[in-house]
């Protein structure tokens, strides 16, 4: 479930966090996307620091989340110029 969708607390400019929340009894995969492909997207701690890079493919996060787990990301999208 997509917890909640809001712009970074440094500004929007930093990026956009994604909390997402398994609910389910077992690990599933997911993918997250945005209306702009992806740039860049991180695994981030709740306080949004930035922990590791998280997979893109074709400008589309992909992760894989436990079971009742938790798990915030930054997004950062294209900008054209």
């Amino acid at each position: 479930m997509l917890w909640a969708l809001k712009p970074a607390e440094e500004g929007v400019a930093m990026g956009i966090v994604a909390h997402v929340w398994n609910l389910a009894d077992q690990a599933v995969d997911y993918r997250l996307s945005l209306e702009s492909d992806l740039a860049e997207a991180w695994h981030v701690t709740h306080l949004e620091t930035d922990l590791r890079r998280a997979s893109l493919q074709d400008g589309v996060l992909t992760a894989r989340i436990a079971r009742h787990q938790f798990q915030t990301h930054r997004l950062l999208m294209y900008v054209p110029n």
